[in-house]
């Protein structure tokens, strides 16, 4: 493990506060008129979701940490498209998405170097 890898608890934290987030933009999303744009957003989150529990099968269960490290570049550009998107739609929601996008950078970087250490 990397040096500045979280402890478990940290991890567990992490993992609420993600689903916290998600709930929060889900909701936001919901009160908001129907619209194309909120349609949109309904599809990134969803699909930020899926492809979260897709990387998690990836890295824990499969060990796979290539291809878990390769899905988290596109799944941070897709949380980007997502947090503009909300600006447009939702500022809330959008801030509220800001410190997972923070934690994004953190969490490439990590699966970057665990994938590094532990060659396949």
């Amino acid at each position: 493990m990397p040096a500045y890898a979280v402890p478990f608890w940290g991890w567990v934290l992490i993992g609420g506060m993600y689903y916290v987030i998600c709930f929060v933009i889900w909701t936001r999303l919901f009160l908001l008129p129907h619209s194309p744009a909120r349609s949109i957003a309904f599809v990134l989150l969803a699909k930020m979701m899926f492809i979260n529990a897709f990387w998690n099968y990836l890295f824990f269960r499969a060990r796979h940490l290539q291809f878990a490290y390769l899905i988290g570049v596109p799944y941070g550009a897709m949380a980007l498209v997502l947090f503009f998107l909300l600006l447009k739609l939702d500022g809330t929601a959008a801030w509220c998405l800001s410190p997972y996008l923070t934690y994004l950078i953190y969490g490439n970087l990590w699966g970057y170097r665990v994938w590094r250490l532990n060659p396949n």
